[in-house]
């Protein structure tokens, strides 16, 4: 008998509206504004195919709800021995490689950059942000004397 081969994530997909704006790859930073609720793709030049040696990408995410950046495919080079990327999608400061980025939670700004080295080029990523649609999360303050 056979096997199947069942998606690696099954329990992601695009959201229900397809996300209107692609944020385009700029070796300056891109700053892009969400509406609460609405979503947009980061993607790399090139996807599906290899991304370029010595690729650079810079985005800027902001809203005024938080956002979450959700990977529905995240191939990079792994990091080598000692832990270190040498292509990676940095968040906030947080490097990523290889297949580690499934989901990442900002707060209202996410920086995010994409750097590759001259070697070993692979797929890249399809990601999208979403900024939070603002109605779930409802805060109480709690009311009465102290």
């Amino acid at each position: 008998g056979g096997f199947s081969i069942q998606p690696r994530f099954p329990q992601f997909k695009l959201p229900d509206f397809a996300p209107r704006n692609t944020l385009t790859c700029s070796k300056t930073t891109v700053t892009t504004t969400l509406a609460p609720g609405e979503s947009a793709i980061i993607q790399i030049p090139n996807y599906p195919s290899d991304y370029d040696s010595k690729s650079k990408c810079k985005w800027k995410i902001q809203s005024t709800t938080d956002i979450t950046i959700t990977c529905v495919d995240f191939t990079l080079q792994s990091s080598n021995k000692r832990g270190k990327c040498a292509d990676a999608l940095m968040l906030d400061g947080k490097k990523f490689c290889g297949t580690s980025l499934t989901s990442y939670s900002g707060g209202t700004s996410i920086k995010a950059v994409f750097k590759s080295n001259k070697k070993n080029n692979y797929r890249g990523f399809y990601c999208y942000a979403t900024a939070d649609s603002g109605t779930t999360v409802t805060k109480t303050t709690p009311s009465g004397d102290c």
